[in-house]
């Protein structure tokens, strides 16, 4: 009822900057094995096939290897930016509506709230 379009609209500018983050990294919308043809391969596919490349070498990797592997890791890092940001600022929001309504917080369960650049 009302609590649950609380929390959508809570919710909404969150969930779509992390679709948009999402989508830059991944294809998500192959569901066939055709599917490939029909949408461009993102981030992750791309750095697996310089990871194959470099990695089926019997030498250490060329100047394009290495320029290709900057180009790609400066975008991953826009993206990670973008995470970043958006549980830096979006999800304190998002759990004051959600308090508000008198719900539970929303609690990343992994690494992604840590600091960047640490290990603990």
């Amino acid at each position: 009822g009302a609590r649950a379009e609380t929390v959508r609209r809570a919710a909404g500018p969150m969930l779509r900057e992390l679709d948009a983050v999402e989508r830059e990294i991944y294809q998500v919308r192959n569901e066939s094995s055709q599917d490939p043809l029909n949408f461009p391969i993102r981030l992750n596919n791309k750095i697996a096939a310089l990871a194959g490349v470099v990695g089926s070498a019997e030498a250490r990797p060329t100047r394009q290897s290495y320029e290709v592997f900057r180009i790609l890791s400066d975008s991953l890092a826009i993206q990670t930016t973008r995470l970043r940001s958006a549980l830096d600022t979006l999800l304190p929001r998002l759990n004051q509506e959600l308090q508000r309504a008198g719900l539970a917080a929303v609690v990343p369960s992994t690494d992604e709230m840590k600091p960047e650049g640490t290990d603990g």
